[in-house]
């Protein structure tokens, strides 16, 4: 009778001496290491983004390592599922401020998290009768990864390059998403870009002097994709077209500061604010 020991002794006889394990600078559970040693950065990250803030981790785990999805295939979301699909209150918001679905919505997206919540939650409202028709989403980057995509059919993310940085750095992807691409073409919609900084800040002005509102640059991307369409004969001039906005223009002060000129100094006498006002 031959024991575990002497089985494994045999064993380790029996091995090639070149079967040693060696160092290596990854693990891939499927298949080969994507990225070589020493690599600078994902396809997806931008590399040329602002460098600033902090980062903040739950250090006890999340939804994904709780609940681990299959390691065959490609995980298409860009965020875990509770976060996605927080975003269909939007769709909710949305229809009940209209009355109606939009002909259009139009949103900045990297990752589509947003896209693809707020299309879900046009879609509950389809199936319960809300709303009898979806509306087209319509994604916009600023170097025109989804616009690509869609370009060759819609059904593959396609990696563009990267020009240089934006003043929309929060969605400068160069890649889509799978999960957002599904959005478009399940809504029969489409994306815009690329844009270039003059553009955008052009965009963000206009808003800015018709509304009032500061938007972040890559808010602006909407006004300005809407602008295309429309010239297009995508949007025609009575559709009803809900344009999102995603954050303040505070997250960057400095990009809208330097294209425009130096804050007028009034004395407090009411005389010399007309005196100013009349200037501008």
């Amino acid at each position: 009778v031959v024991g575990p020991a002497a089985l494994g002794l045999l064993a380790a006889l029996l091995m090639p001496a070149n079967a040693a394990a060696e160092p290596a600078h990854g693990f891939a559970v499927l298949g080969n290491l994507k990225y070589p040693k020493g690599f600078e950065h994902f396809d997806y990250a931008n590399p040329s983004a602002p460098k600033a803030g902090h980062v903040r981790l739950w250090y006890f785990g999340n939804y994904d390592n709780v609940n681990p999805f299959i390691l065959k295939g490609q995980w298409a979301a860009g965020s875990n599922p509770f976060g996605v699909d927080g975003y269909k209150t939007i769709a909710y918001e949305v229809v009940q401020d209209l009355g109606r679905a939009p002909d259009a919505v139009i949103l900045p997206a990297a990752y589509g998290d947003g896209l693809v919540g707020i299309h879900r939650g046009f879609v509950d409202l389809l199936d319960m009768g809300v709303i009898d028709r979806l509306p087209r989403m319509v994604a916009v980057d600023p170097f025109g990864a989804y616009a690509a995509a869609m370009a060759v059919g819609g059904k593959d993310p396609v990696r563009v390059e990267i020009p240089g940085p934006t003043t929309a750095f929060s969605v400068a992807t160069p890649i889509a998403t799978h999960q957002g691409l599904a959005a478009l073409r399940d809504s029969g919609g489409t994306a815009v870009g690329p844009f270039d900084d003059a553009t955008i800040m052009a965009a963000q002005r206009s808003v800015a002097g018709r509304t009032g509102l500061y938007l972040e640059a890559s808010s602006c991307l909407t006004i300005a994709a809407a602008e295309q369409l429309r010239s297009r004969g995508t949007l025609a001039p009575d559709d009803v077209v809900v344009a999102i906005a995603t954050s303040t223009g505070l997250k960057d002060v400095g990009s809208s500061a330097e294209r425009l000129p130096d804050v007028p100094l009034v004395p407090p006498v009411l005389d010399a604010l007309a005196e100013a006002l009349a200037q501008r």
